[in-house]
Parts: structure tokens; C-alpha cells; sequence
């Protein structure tokens, strides 16, 4: 989801004090911002570019807790990055929110470093570390991975076209079950996760016959305990729906 702000720009710091954060929004791969800096009359574009791989990192049960995030500076400017991990809590629901520890063993997670200058074509890491041993349900958090403003010089201006990436890490129960089942109702189709771990519901396809099926706009991270209603074109015909499981494990469920 792409949002455009305005922030003022540090003078005299190579890698700046502050960050201008926006709201992120419950659909979070990449944010991209607009930073303007105005020093001077005249404005030249100043363009870094960073790219961040993986987007979605999942931590299966009986598996390392620790991966890396590579994070490359695809430009030929130097990218100043700023990293900051946060906790998601009730965790696909309507009032989803982002909580913040200073305290990494409270906050369950470890991102590090937490800046990084990369010179240009330079590519680095970043460690990703959860703390503890998994609980009875999943436990998500985003990782915050954004360039920020360089040192202006006096007299100068520029806009600087900044690129946020807000990875999403989570870890599954050391028992986890993916249980999803649906029940039709007129011309919907009702999914509920009643097991302890997230499914994905990767796709969703109408058929009216076996031969002719039409996949619909949908798609959903369901977690345990969570339900979510797909409306159908009609009431008649078979639903297809594509579900990934524990270890990107695919099978398809019809109602």
C-alpha cells in the first residue's frame, strides 16, 4: 500500500537522528514515501533504492529460529536503512496494532543491526532472531526495514524518493495445527481456522461446472480461531479454495 508524506530533512548528520514514520496501514509488503527536502530554491530528484528478501518469514516448528534479511542498495547513491521490529497484536482482526519494546526479550524478537549504511550495489543482512520457545498460538511481529534522508549540504535541495519494506515474521506453535473448514450460506462461503497456527488461503475459484471455474479476487492470512466470509457470484456450483499450510504444504478444500 503506497503512502506520500511530507517531513522535514536533518542538516548535519550523516545518518539522521529521526525518521519520519507514517501509520502503516493492515496491508503492510511495501510502503513506498516521498521525503522532500527544501534547503534551497532549486530542487534536483535524489534517488536511493533498496530492495529486502524475503517479505514473509515463518518460523515452522522444529526449526531454526533465526534467519537474515538481505537488504540490497540497487542504486548508485549510498541508502541510509533504518530497522525497527514491532510486536502485531490481535493479529488479523479489525483493530490490529503494532506494539513497540525497547526490551528485546519482552518484545520476543531480535533485529539487528538496527542501521545499516550500504554503499551502492552493496548488499547486507539483517539478523533475525526469536527469543523463547513458541507458545499455544502464533506469535507475529513486523520488521520495519526503511531508507531514511542522508546529510544535505547547505544550499542544496533535492526530493528523495524513500522505499519502506515491513516484513512480516512469525513463529508457529511447537504443535501446530491448521484446521480450515467452510459452510455455505445463500451465496457466501464462511472459512474458520479452528485449529492453533495460520492457513493461507492462497485462491478462491467459482464452478458452476466442473470444466468451468472463475477465480475470484480474494486471498487471506486465516489464524487460529479466525473466520472470514467470501461472497460467491451465486448460490449454485462448487467452490474451490486453495489453502497452504504448515511448511507451504498446498491442497485444495470444495464446498
Amino acid at each position: 500500500m503506497k503512502q506520500v508524506l511530507t517531513c522535514p530533512q536533518n542538516r548535519g548528520h550523516t545518518f539522521p537522528r529521526a525518521v519520519c514514520n507514517p501509520p502503516i496501514m493492515n496491508v503492510r509488503s511495501v510502503a513506498a514515501l516521498v521525503l522532500v527536502a527544501t534547503t534551497g530554491l532549486g530542487v534536483q530528484p535524489v534517488e536511493a533504492q533498496i530492495d529486502v528478501n524475503p517479505s514473509v518469514h515463518v518460523f515452522e516448528p522444529g526449526g531454526a529460529p533465526e534467519t537474515t534479511l538481505i537488504v540490497t542498495n540497487s542504486s548508485a547513491a549510498n541508502a541510509f536503512v533504518a530497522v525497527k521490529a514491532r510486536e502485531v497484536m490481535a493479529r488479523g482482526e479489525l483493530d490490529e496494532k503494532l506494539r513497540e519494546d525497547p526490551d528485546p526479550e519482552t518484545l520476543g524478537l531480535i533485529a539487528t543491526p538496527s542501521r545499516i549504511i550500504l554503499e551502492k550495489g552493496e548488499r547486507r543482512g539483517i539478523r533475525i532472531v526469536a527469543l523463547g520457545k513458541p507458545g499455544g498460538e502464533d506469535r507475529v511481529w513486523r520488521v520495519l526495514v526503511s531508507e531514511v534522508a542522508g546529510k544535505v549540504k547547505e544550499g542544496e535541495s533535492g526530493v528523495a524518493f524513500l522505499l519502506a519494506y515491513d516484513v512480516l515474521v512469525i513463529q508457529r506453535p511447537a504443535e501446530a495445527q491448521v484446521a480450515v473448514s467452510g459452510k455455505r450460506n445463500g451465496n457466501t462461503l464462511t472459512l474458520s481456522n479452528s485449529g492453533n497456527s495460520f492457513g493461507v488461503i492462497t485462491e478462491v475459484r467459482h464452478c458452476p461446472t466442473a470444466r468451468d471455474c472463475t477465480k475470484l479476487p480474494d486471498n487471506k492470512r486465516l489464524y487460529g480461531g479466525r473466520s472470514w466470509t467470501v461472497t460467491l457470484p451465486s448460490e449454485t456450483g462448487t467452490v474451490e479454495v486453495v489453502l497452504q499450510g504448515l511448511n507451504a504444504r498446498q491442497e485444495t478444500l470444495r464446498f
